[in-house]
Order: C-alpha cells, then structure tokens, then sequence
C-alpha cells in the first residue's frame, strides 16, 4: 500500500501532486525478496548503506512496510546495526506480516452489504483481494481493499483507478465500482478472472505436469506472449507503462485468454522520465529500472522478455546473487544463457528460432533491445508464420515444410502438380528398377 509524506496536500485534490505522489513508500523483501514489488524512492540507498556486511544478508525473513514510521524505524535500526540481521527481521516479521484472517473476511461483509464475500484471491504491496458475490446483480467480483492509513490508501486506489479506466482493453480487466467502507476504507469492484495465473502454471510445467506440457506446447506459448504483447502495445500507444510485469500479474481465463493485472504502480510516459523513481520486481526489472532512472517502453518490453524467456525455458534470466546489491550491479551487464541450451527433462530443448526473439528483448543496453512492443509483436509473430532465420537443420526443415506448405496453400493448381510430380516419379522409379533387373 502507497504511502505519503505530505496527506494534506491531497485532500483537496483528486489526483495527488506528484511531489507527494513520488514520496509514496512501499517495501517488501520476502526470502528470496527479489521476486515481489518494490516501490520507493530511497530503497536503493537504504539498501546500500545496510548492506556492508553480506554475510548479514543470508537469513533473510519477510517484510512488508505499511506506512512511513515503520520504515524510518527499519532504517535507523539498519543503518545502526549495518545488518539485515535475522533478530530484526523476526522482530518486525510478527509485528507487521499480518495475513487477512476469517475475522477480516467478516468485516469486510458487514461493511459492504452488498457483496458475499467468499475467499482471499491474493494480498500484495497495495492491498487485499477477495473473491465475492454481488448479490444485487447475481454475478461473481474481485473486491480489492486498500490497506494502510485512510488518506493514502485513497491515493493509491485513484491512482490504480486512472490507469484501468483509461486503458480499456479485453484483457485489462474493467472496474465496476469505487467506494469507500463505513471507516473510509477504499475498495474497487472488478471483474473477476476465472482461471490460473502464469505463474501457477510455470510452477505446473516446471515439475514437468504431463497435462500442462500437452497444452502449453512453445508454438501456444508463443502465440500467448503475443497476446501479452497486444495489451502492453495499447497501454504505451496510450503513454503508460505498466512497470510490474510478471508471471504472477497475469492470469489465463477459462478460455486461456490472457489478463494484465496490478496496475498499482503504473505511471505516465512523462512523469516516468521526469520523476524517475526505484520501483517493480528485481527478477522481472530492466537495468535502468534497477538504477532507478527515467523508464521508456523499452523497460516494459525487457520484462515481457523475462518473463517470455522464463516462460519458455522455465529457468529465470535474472543472475543469481546473495545480496540485493550485488543482484543490482550484476544485472547492469547480465546475460542469460541462450535459450535454446537450456534443457528441461520433459519439454527437453526449446526451438532454436525463438532464441533471438527473446535475448532481443532481454538485451541490458535499451539501444540493442526493441524499440517498441510493436516490433517485438511482428518478431514473434514471423516467427509463428514460419519467418525465421535457419540457424541449424532443425530450423532449415521447419522453414522448407513451411514455405511447402504455403506453396500448396496457395491454390488447387500447385496442389496437384505437386500429387502429378509425385505419381511420375514413383512411376519412373518402378520403370528404372525393371529396367535394371532386366539388366541383371
């Protein structure tokens, strides 16, 4: 949940000033704490200064930070103790990790009449989400609750609110309702996604599910990462990038349509180059990102890499790293091995054409990676028509069944001058063979 410095300057207007909007703070560092999302405009140098030791960093515990006095708590301790020493962590572990319990649920209902709530879908750095049923219109929900102090969760909750009503799109999912609860709580209402998320189903495919390989095979993969593409085009035509894109954010509906989720910290194309801030999932995040500068669409476009590549492979491009700054410093110049020399004991090696695709993506310069989603939509999209480069035999047989295959498309004419050129040429192989038998 977003939090700021300066609550008065928002009460007046719908929109926070972006001086208190950029002061927002939001930490999470679960073990392995580079795979959740991290928004705030210090975590780099707090980081940096806490981190002396390295041997500190090997115990870590989860930690999740609501509001700004924890945080200023966190780092005088740190910065004391120059350690990310596990009796810390514990410490704040209990006191702040708070899971949504029965009780919440309860709450939640008694407040919003209206909605049945039935389960948790999920909590992030921005708030709950549960699964309900709006008993007026007889239908299934999301609700998100904003957690964290009143007036700043009500920011967050506009700030996700502008971005989802502006983008419309099939797989941006629409926002029925805002509102507040009886104590000022703000929630939306949206549309609930029926399905698995990504993420769910690389962990399927990891431990080598028989199912999930029959139905995820690479040409499906690929034909879903153009879909992720299509979204994320539509969100930079309309100058926003999303900033957050991972496994865990999509989702696949009962008829593997493909969902963008957690809008949270999405900003505009200007306000990303003019304030830049530290923000994302390090796994999932481009270097300038890391660094903390201005971001372009090539920073959406190197997660979509990422999570292209892991999709893929099943192994993650991020490097490996034991503190969160040697990961930073590593991921400046890091390149994951090509795709096609990863091996997998069910799916085995990946097709090679797809390599060049995805490294293209991942690419730590912004110069050598895509110039847009667009570009890299047409990349996959040739590949997926049977345009490619033939890089050994394997893509050299792919290519001739493909251009065959074309050629035969084309009309019935080639068709049978294809079956006729066949006929001839097993009946001139029968001649030549009684022709030499009688030779013998």
């Amino acid at each position: 949940m977003s939090e700021s410095h300066d609550n008065s300057s928002t009460e007046t207007n719908p929109l926070p000033q972006q001086k208190s909007y950029l002061d927002q703070t939001v930490l999470q560092l679960p073990s392995p704490f580079f795979n959740t999302t991290i928004h705030t405009t210090d975590l780099a140098a707090t980081v940096a200064e806490a981190q002396v030791d390295p041997a500190s960093t090997q115990n870590k515990q989860y930690l999740e930070f609501n509001d700004i006095d924890k945080l200023d708590e966190f780092k005088q301790k740190t910065l004391l103790s120059k350690t990310f020493g596990p009796s810390l962590f514990t410490s704040l572990d209990a006191h702040l990790n708070q899971e949504s319990s029965d009780q919440d649920l309860d709450t939640i209902e008694e407040e919003l009449v209206r909605f049945k709530v039935r389960f948790k879908l999920g909590s992030g750095a921005f708030g709950n989400v549960f699964g309900a049923h709006d008993r007026d219109l007889n239908r299934n929900v999301a609700l998100k609750q904003f957690k964290g102090e009143k007036t700043n969760a009500l920011i967050a909750c506009r700030n996700e609110l502008r971005f989802v009503g502006r983008l419309e799109h099939p797989s941006i999912p629409p926002v029925y309702q805002a509102s507040r609860t009886h104590d000022g709580t703000p929630y939306i209402v949206m549309k609930q996604v029926e399905g698995e998320s990504l993420e769910h189903i690389i962990t399927l495919l990891q431990n080598g599910d028989p199912q999930a390989h029959a139905k995820y095979t690479f040409r499906y993969r690929a034909q879903l990462i153009t879909q992720l593409l299509r979204v994320v085009i539509q969100a930079h035509q309309s100058e926003v990038l999303h900033r957050d894109i991972k496994p865990e954010n999509i989702k696949l509906g009962l008829q593997d349509e493909l969902y963008l989720l957690d809008w949270g910290i999405a900003e505009d194309f200007a306000i990303a180059q003019a304030n830049p801030i530290f923000c994302g999932t390090p796994l999932y995040m481009s270097p300038e990102q890391a660094r903390g500068e201005a971001l372009g669409p090539q920073s959406d476009i190197y997660s979509i890499g990422a999570v292209a590549y892991e999709f893929m492979t099943l192994c993650k491009s991020a490097p490996k790293a034991q503190t969160f700054e040697d990961f930073i410093a590593s991921l400046q110049t890091h390149k994951p091995k090509p795709t096609f020399r990863i091996f997998h004991a069910t799916q085995r090696y990946i097709p090679p054409e797809y390599n060049q695709a995805i490294m293209t993506a991942i690419e730590p310069s912004i110069e050598q990676r895509y110039a847009s989603a667009q570009e890299m939509l047409s990349c996959f999209e040739a590949i997926l028509n049977g345009d490619f480069d033939i890089v050994c035999s394997r893509t050299l047989i792919k290519k001739l069944t493909h251009l065959l295959n074309n050629w035969l498309s084309h009309s019935l004419k080639n068709t049978l001058i294809l079956y006729v050129s066949i006929i001839l040429f097993i009946i001139g192989l029968l001649a030549l063979g009684g022709w030499l038998s009688r030779l013998v």
